[in-house]
């Protein structure tokens, strides 16, 4: 492709990217704030809720965050009942994080209130519009994980 066609799309996409992102991202603070939780509060709920609990190291790799923040994240969990820590039945040295029946609740609420604003956004979209732009996030996403295995 001839470079200064492939600048074009470069630009088209820096100048869309950051409106994209802008806006995606103040609603998920604004939501989370209303939960009164972190983005990393968040995604540590997530974690333990999909892997049905884990050990500190697995949950810090998951999240990519060093033990000592995700130690400092769990307190935090464990301190407003989203999360609990157990020993592990086998080895008494191994200790398990898990989600508590509160920290359900409200990774299930940030998923409504996220599914309610894709939906206000996919409703001011026309049908074909809304294809297209599934199609093209199906495409972007792809070249994004090929990129990632290079």
């Amino acid at each position: 492709m001839k470079k200064s066609k492939m600048d074009r799309y470069i630009s088209q996409l820096e100048n869309l990217f950051p409106d994209i992102i802008e806006g995606m991202s103040f609603k998920v603070v604004q939501e989370l704030a209303e939960l009164k939780i972190t983005l990393a509060q968040f995604q540590a709920l997530s974690l333990l809720a999909e892997k049905k609990g884990c050990i500190m190291s697995e949950l810090a790799r998951g999240m990519s965050q060093s033990f000592s923040a995700t130690t400092g994240i769990v307190d935090r969990l464990i301190r407003d009942g989203l999360a609990r820590r157990e020993r592990d039945k086998k080895d008494r040295r191994v200790v398990r994080v898990f989600i508590t029946s509160k920290g359900k609740y409200t990774v299930g609420q940030f998923k409504r209130y996220r599914k309610e604003h894709l939906i206000s956004i996919l409703e001011s979209l026309k049908e074909k519009d809304r294809k297209t732009l599934i199609q093209a996030m199906g495409i972007l996403s792809q070249a994004i994980k090929r990129q990632r295995k290079r």
